[in-house]
């Protein structure tokens, strides 16, 4: 049997694809999703902690600069398939969603899982074949000859030794991040050889190592926001910045404010926070001086920190106030002015050297892979191989959090189903 569309990957994307031809009764029982692992869509399971954050609200002209340098080069994907159409596909097919007051988008019931059951019976509702633990070991493009047919097709050979044989491939097989839930890059030698330019993957959405590490004993404590800098360690020039959620964890800095930043982030750069937004490292040494020799003065220096400062938690100022050799249950009228200094340089300038991103099984998604150069961004397809469509995190797409990543992979995946499916008869895709 030759499949009209065989899909590698049972993510988001992939998923997406094979519920949107599950809707064309042309493309009825003659689709099939190959997964690697045992069963589907453990990836999605994980995103927005399990809550599955599926866009985000707002604008469409708003979406593109969350997606870094690639941003501009896939307005016309986003547009095509946007967040309001990505809501209505949901609610219409019985998933409620609610939207935070951040704009995130989620599910009412915040259960991922009802959303990848969604897809999934979708998919089997249509006809769609979904086969697991399926792993592609190879990817050929047959010509009539050798495919035995009136046309040419795709070979593709599984782990377990048989081959299926398609008209068209969708590769939605994701990049390198969490390699556990099969999203190890195993795809990008495949698609190399079939003549794909590969950018080289790198984990995005990642924590940041520094060097001299001093937060960890306050691991768990979050800002809310806190505004970030990263800049050249040699020049200072400012190469990005973010205001977000920060967190300490036990070895490294994360939250939104680094995981947004950490695409551009190289080793030995510098990472500059300001704990206070809106305050100037002179405005808070000027509230410290003030607040010392006015009402405050006879206070410990810790306990006046706090007054001046409670959106900060206690524990991070009481080890603030270590780093900058200042007396926690000193007077604040007998602090020297140098410790003022200090303390407002750290509050508003903390400044570390990057040691070096997180690794590939800590990272959300992955900067890099199939170079948008080498597909036509109007229909998906590769422009080296026709035939062949992608989707998804397999290309150099990464967005920020916030439901962006999961935004684009509805997008590519309709965008590619609408065009691989053109030239099937009664085409009833939406």
């Amino acid at each position: 049997m030759i499949f009209d569309t065989a899909v590698i990957g049972a993510g988001a994307a992939g998923l997406f694809a094979g519920a949107c031809l599950a809707e064309s009764s042309a493309a009825s029982g003659k689709t099939i999703i190959l997964e690697k692992g045992t069963r589907p869509g453990r990836k999605l399971l994980m995103a927005g902690s399990g809550q599955c954050n599926l866009t985000h609200s707002g604008d469409m002209k708003d979406f593109v600069s969350h997606y870094g340098p690639n941003g501009k080069k896939i307005r016309s994907v986003l547009y095509q398939f946007s967040n309001e159409r990505v809501i209505s596909f949901f609610e219409e097919r019985g998933c409620p969603l609610t939207v935070r007051s951040d704009g995130k988008v989620f599910p009412r019931s915040f259960q991922g899982s009802q959303v990848l059951n969604l897809l999934v019976q979708s998919c089997l509702n249509g006809g769609v074949e979904l086969r697991c633990q399926c792993p592609v070991l190879s990817l050929e493009k047959l010509g009539r000859e050798q495919a035995g047919s009136p046309e040419s097709c795709f070979r593709i050979t599984c782990g377990d030794g048989s081959a299926v044989f398609a008209r068209r491939v969708l590769a939605a097989s994701g990049g390198c991040s969490y390699p556990s839930t099969g999203s190890d890059g195993s795809l990008f030698p495949l698609l190399r050889d079939l003549g794909l330019e590969i950018v080289l993957p790198r984990p995005a959405l990642v924590p940041l190592y520094v060097e001299r590490y001093p937060y960890g004993e306050l691991s768990g404590i979050s800002f809310s926001p806190a505004a970030v800098i990263l800049s050249d360690g040699k020049t200072g020039k400012k190469m990005a910045e973010n205001q977000d959620d920060l967190l300490f964890t036990h070895r490294c800095l994360s939250g939104p404010a680094i995981l947004n930043l950490s695409r551009h982030a190289r080793p030995g750069q510098r990472i500059t926070v300001c704990y206070l937004p809106g305050l100037s490292r002179g405005d808070v040494e000027r509230m410290l001086r003030e607040a010392a020799l006015g009402s405050e003065r006879q206070r410990q220096l810790l306990s006046m920190l706090c007054g001046l400062f409670p959106v900060l938690p206690r524990r991070f100022l009481e080890l603030l106030c270590t780093r900058a050799e200042a007396a926690a249950d000193r007077r604040a009228a007998e602090t020297p002015g140098a410790a003022f200094r200090r303390l407002a340089a750290l509050l508003t300038e903390d400044s570390f050297t990057v040691s070096g991103p997180g690794r590939f099984s800590e990272a959300m998604v992955t900067s890099g892979g199939v170079a948008l150069s080498a597909v036509d961004l109007k229909t998906m397809e590769s422009k080296a191989c026709p035939g062949l469509y992608l989707a998804g995190e397999v290309l150099d797409v990464d967005g920020d959090t916030g439901g962006y990543n999961l935004q684009f992979a509805f997008s590519s995946a309709w965008l590619a189903v609408r065009s691989l499916a053109a030239a099937l008869p009664d085409e009833a895709v939406r």
